[in-house]
């Protein structure tokens, strides 16, 4: 099933991401001299991507399988029952959004100071955001083709 698709929407989704993982490349590099501010560029950086994420997979549940959902989560856990994303896929990608995504979101929003900056620095230099790259490329890939282009 497929309702008309948002190709401004996906285009912009696409674009956040790349500059967001952009930004994080260019931190990783200089790891050992992050500031304060370097700090919040961080956190706003992988909130952003979180975000996308979590819009995209709700985009995709929605567009090409006609379900909508109410929380975060379960457009993930819809993927996964659909066979979209593998089990290790969402394994990774739950992994993610708790360290940066929901669980993430939620601190940012309401609690700012529990922010882990040595869990920012894990990601950072595991380059665990390039993930959330390979997963937009693939919803985006079937958003395409359940449209038939």
């Amino acid at each position: 099933m497929n309702t008309d698709r948002d190709p401004i929407y996906e285009h912009e989704l696409e674009k956040h991401i790349d500059r967001m993982i952009r930004i994080l490349e260019e931190y990783r590099i200089t790891m050992d001299e992050w500031s304060e501010k370097d700090f919040l560029g961080i956190e706003r950086a992988f909130q952003i991507l979180a975000e996308a994420m979590i819009g995209l997979c709700r985009y995709v549940v929605s567009q090409c399988y006609g379900l909508n959902v109410s929380r975060s989560r379960e457009a993930a856990d819809e993927l996964r029952k659909l066979n979209v994303f593998s089990r290790a896929e969402h394994s990774e990608l739950m992994t993610i959004f708790i360290k940066t995504g929901i669980g993430f979101r939620n601190v940012l929003v309401h609690d700012y100071l529990n922010v882990n900056e040595d869990i920012l620095r894990s990601l950072i230099r595991e380059r665990k955001y390039l993930f959330i790259a390979q997963m937009r490329d693939k919803l985006l890939q079937i958003a395409e083709q359940s449209s038939g282009e």
